[in-house]
Order: C-alpha cells, then sequence, then structure tokens
C-alpha cells in the first residue's frame, strides 16, 4: 500500500489535482497562499498539502501549515496518519517537529511505532523511544506488538517497566502461540495449564517449522500439560493435532510422545472424524495411523460425513450433524448460542465460516440511487461507499457504479438499517436488493435480499462450502430452507475417501 501512495505522491498526475499542488512542490510559498484555500472541505480533496510538504521536503510550506493548522488528529484519505506519512517519506525531522509541536494520542503513537518496528532498525527504534515513550498504561500491548521484531522486542525486557508484563496471562498466550523464539523469557512458568483451553495449541500445531512444534509440546507438557489431556471442547490434544498439524509428522511426533490416536472425543467421534475439514493430501499423510471405518454412535463414519458435504440438496439434518461432529457439541448446547458466540467458538476451533466482505445495495436505475443517497444525508445517515472504490482491486464484481452502493454495515444487516431500506423501498415505490459478494470472491456463499415496495422481503442463499454455514444460514441468518442452495465446489485437494 505504501508504495501505491509513494508512486502516486510522485507521479505526473498529482500536479494536475489542484491549481496549488505545484507551488507545494516548488516550496513557493507566497503563490501557494494565493492557491490554496484552506477552508476546503476535506470531503473534496484527496490529498492535503502537507503531504505534499512532507514528500517534497517543501520546508517553507511545512513550516507554515504546521504552525497555522492542527494536525494532531490528521488522517489522509488512505487512513496514513501524519506520523506514519513522515516515515513512509523517511522525513524523520518532520516527524519530530510534528511530535513536538502537536498532542498525539497514546494509540496514535503505536500506530507511529507499530510501521517503526515493521520498517527500521533497532538504533531508530531507540531514538524515538527514547524520545517519545509510551504511557505505562500501554505498555502490554506495546510489548506484545514489539515481538515480531526479536532485537527490539529483547531491548524492551532489558527495562525495568516491562520485566514483570511477559509473566502476564494474555502476554504468555501470544508467546506460546505465536513467538518459540521467545519462550525462553517464560521458561520460570512451571504450570501451564491454563492454556489447555484457549486455541494456544491449535496455533502451534501451525508452525512452520517442525523444530518449533516439537520445541512447544515438549516445553508444555513439561509444565504439566499431559499429552492424554481433554480440552474445554471436549477435545484430547491428538484430536486438536489431527484438525491443524502443517502434516503428519506433527502428529506422529504427539504419539511418539504417548498420545492415544485410538482415543475418541468426550461425544464419542473417533480420532479419524477430526479431519472433517482437512484436505486430501493431510488425509493421506495420517491415512496409516487412523482407523477410517470407526464410527460414532448413529454409525456414521468419517466418509459418511464426507459424502454429506459433497452432495448437492440437503437435509438439514444431516447440517445438524455436521455440526454437532465439527463443534464436538450437543445439539441442545450449541442452540444455546448466540450468533457471535456460535463464529467465535467456531473461530476457536479453526472452522471457516461465511463472513462476507462487502453488502451491496442495489438500485433499478440511476435515479432511484441518487434519490436514495440525498434521502439518506437528510433521514437515515447509513455510511456507505462508492462501488469505484473496490472495483479496481476487485475486477470480479459486476457492479455498476451508477446504480449501485457498498454499505459500510454490519452483515447480517442490523434492524434499524433493514427498516430503513423497507420504507425507502415503499415510499418510492420501488425494489432494492441487497446483496453479498458471490462465491468468486469470498469462495464460500452469497447471500441476496430483495425487498420490494409492499413491504414484502424475499431472502435466497447460495451455499458452495460445507454444511456448517448451511446449518449457519437457516439457524442464525434465519433464511428458509426451501431458499437455501446447497451447491459445493469443491477442488482437487478436497478429500475423497475410497
Amino acid at each position: 500500500m505504501y508504495e501505491i501512495y509513494k508512486n502516486f505522491m510522485f507521479s505526473k498526475d498529482l500536479r494536475k489535482l489542484y491549481p496549488w499542488v505545484s507551488a507545494v512542490i516548488n516550496d513557493d510559498i507566497e503563490t501557494f497562499l494565493i492557491e490554496y484555500d484552506s477552508n476546503q472541505s476535506n470531503d473534496e480533496v484527496i490529498v492535503n498539502p502537507i503531504e505534499i510538504a512532507i514528500a517534497y521536503e517543501s520546508d517553507n510550506v511545512f513550516n507554515h501549515l504546521v504552525f497555522d493548522e492542527d494536525f494532531s488528529h490528521y488522517q489522509n484519505y488512505t487512513g496514513l496518519s501524519l506520523l506514519t506519512i513522515c516515515l513512509v517519506f523517511e522525513k524523520e525531522h518532520y516527524l519530530s517537529t510534528i511530535l513536538d509541536r502537536f498532542d498525539y494520542t497514546e494509540e496514535e503513537k503505536m500506530l507511529m511505532f507499530s510501521h517503526i518496528i515493521d520498517t527500521k532498525d533497532m538504533e531508530y527504534f531507540k531514538t524515538f523511544y527514547g524520545q517519545y515513550p509510551i504511557h505505562a498504561r500501554f505498555h502490554k500491548e506495546f510489548l506484545m506488538m514489539s515481538m515480531a521484531n526479536q532485537e527490539i522486542f529483547d531491548y524492551l525486557l532489558t527495562l525495568e517497566q516491562y520485566k514483570p508484563i511477559v509473566f502476564e496471562n494474555s502476554v504468555i498466550y501470544q508467546i506460546l502461540g505465536h513467538y518459540p523464539r521467545h519462550y525462553h523469557y517464560i521458561e520460570d512458568m512451571d504450570d501451564l495449564r491454563l492454556f489447555l483451553d484457549t486455541d494456544v495449541f491449535d496455533q502451534i500445531c501451525d508452525f512452520m517449522r517442525f523444530e518449533d512444534f516439537v520445541m512447544a509440546v515438549d516445553f508444555l507438557l513439561a509444565r504439566h500439560w499431559e499429552i492424554n489431556d481433554y480440552n474445554g471442547f471436549g477435545l484430547a490434544l491428538i484430536h486438536v493435532a489431527l484438525r491443524n498439524a502443517r502434516n503428519a509428522s506433527y502428529v506422529e511426533y504427539m504419539i511418539e510422545r504417548g498420545a492415544n490416536v485410538q482415543l475418541s472425543t468426550t461425544l464419542d467421534y473417533a480420532s479419524a472424524h477430526q479431519l472433517l475439514m482437512r484436505d486430501a493430501s493431510f488425509t493421506f499423510e495420517v491415512s496409516h495411523l487412523l482407523d477410517f471405518n470407526a464410527q460414532d454412535s448413529e454409525g456414521l463414519t468419517l466418509q459418511d460425513y464426507d459424502a454429506m458435504q459433497r452432495t448437492e440438496g440437503f437435509k438439514i439434518e444431516d447440517a445438524i450433524r455436521t455440526v454437532k461432529c465439527a463443534l464436538n457439541m450437543e445439539e441442545e448446547d450449541f442452540y444455546e448460542l448466540d450468533i457471535d458466540e456460535f463464529i467465535d467458538f467456531a473461530h476457536l476451533l479453526n472452522i471457516e465460516m461465511f463472513n462476507p466482505y462487502l453488502v451491496v445495495l442495489m438500485f433499478d436505475n440511476e435515479r432511484l440511487k441518487e434519490e436514495f443517497i440525498d434521502h439518506n444525508m437528510h433521514e437515515m445517515s447509513l455510511s456507505y461507499f462508492d462501488v469505484d472504490a473496490f472495483n479496481d482491486e476487485m475486477d470480479a464484481l459486476p457492479y455498476d457504479a451508477s446504480k449501485d452502493l457498498f454499505l459500510n454495515t454490519m452483515f447480517p444487516l442490523p434492524e434499524e438499517t433493514l427498516e430503513n431500506i423497507q420504507v425507502f423501498a415503499q415510499n418510492t415505490g420501488s425494489k432494492l436488493i441487497v446483496e453479498t459478494e458471490g462465491y468468486e470472491i469470498n469462495k464460500t456463499a452469497q447471500y441476496r435480499l430483495e425487498v420490494y415496495s409492499n413491504g414484502k422481503l424475499n431472502e435466497k442463499m447460495s451455499i458452495h462450502s460445507n454444511l456448517i454455514d448451511v446449518f449457519f444460514a437457516h439457524h442464525y441468518l434465519k433464511v428458509a430452507v426451501k431458499d437455501i442452495i446447497y451447491a459445493p465446489i469443491l477442488s482437487k485437494k478436497q478429500r475423497f475417501l475410497s
């Protein structure tokens, strides 16, 4: 993103935007003061003169702007703060001037340091941290942010104010699941059973290096984890490894350390059933370790569940069976979860679910769209984006900039938002369509809602992933079974058991 931004700032097109741009580039303060209207709405400009002054090191314009305007919370059109803009263009003297001139929040300084940690060396970091330290109440967040840069993380832990923080639970969790090279900092911890009921072992199973996985397993087993313990999800560690391990060697090491691959889950699902969401290559890698003919309490094997996911059309009972197996949870228990709890629980078990990127509002014609925008400004206050904002990046999107809008809203639509859209449809006697982007973008599903002027709603959903999303659509999105189309699109990597 930074390179695109820099290329634009140094392009010939920049000079064509506004009359005052050339004056800033040439550091011609007199011409700039004549041509620039500081009262111009920020909505009307896509670049502020101070950005150009920083990029081209135009001292006269920069000094005038800094001492004439307040840039303490400025963000440009792409969301970059002035602090980050100085870093992008490597103008440290401007950065110091701005930090001394304006009062920045700790959150804004944290974003600046995040960029420094990602892109600069230790001496650079120490120079700015020495002059502009982070307030103590943000030390834990700051320490966790620094973990990706081992040299800076090591340096912070030489400072007395940071040493105790490394033993706080959230920091230990982050180290265990992401940074095995930092394990020596928590080696004095003698009992880590507290983290058995988190997803920390899921993350360990995803370590890129087998050596790191081995070190992590040994580290935990030496601190009161038992190899055949069950976690709070009713899964033994071997089940977690089967669900998440990068390759069979991870599972084999668990067995070498004493894991019982014949263990069933607390709901009596066999180890083989833990491969429900795995691909063909991993299934093949562990095939010599598992009994693929093992049955659950309903007499179903992994192959039976696999067939359910592959068959067009569906039985809602099979979707419920799939959720029960995937979550290792009784049906009456997952009905008690609200939508956010269900999503969070699935996420904890590393189950990917339908989560659209975009919500599109589609009109019959351009006039109706403009009328909606005008109505929205006065009555509704819905946040939206123009379709062109994304079309350059997502060529596959089939939307018409003259007739469609991207809504900046949660999904599923909040009740108030849907009611506002219904009222507009009734008042204008029009039909509106709300839909999420298609399979070509999210590789999962597409939701579509037709809103009619008589108040009627027509919902449809096409799902191409698995039966967990079918259950989610029916139970949580309230889409009727008859309005769900299940047509799985299977890649070559997906498992086929024979």
